[in-house]
């Protein structure tokens, strides 16, 4: 992923985006013949968002995530509050 601050590093407005890849794992069982599949599936996805870091320990950011399936697009939006309790400042 990538990260930018729009004014000054580690204070204020900021873009991102995030490639990944995920892997679901799926069982389904069969009632008529009473037995179960595990199918593994592993798809690409994307995210872009924006944040805001108020100091050096409180950081508020949303996401949009799009992942590609072969059936079909699977959408979500993020929103993320991080405080650091332990670290250095």
């Amino acid at each position: 992923g990538v990260k930018a601050y729009f004014a000054q590093r580690d204070k204020g407005l900021y873009g991102f985006a995030q490639y990944g890849t995920f892997l679901f794992t799926t069982t389904r069982y069969d009632e008529v013949a009473e037995t179960s599949s595990t199918f593994n599936d592993v798809f690409d996805g994307f995210s872009v968002g924006l944040g805001y870091q108020i100091n050096k320990d409180l950081d508020i950011s949303a996401k949009y995530t799009t992942l590609g399936t072969p059936v079909q697009n699977s959408n979500y939006i993020g929103v993320r509050v991080g405080y650091r309790i332990f670290g250095s400042k």
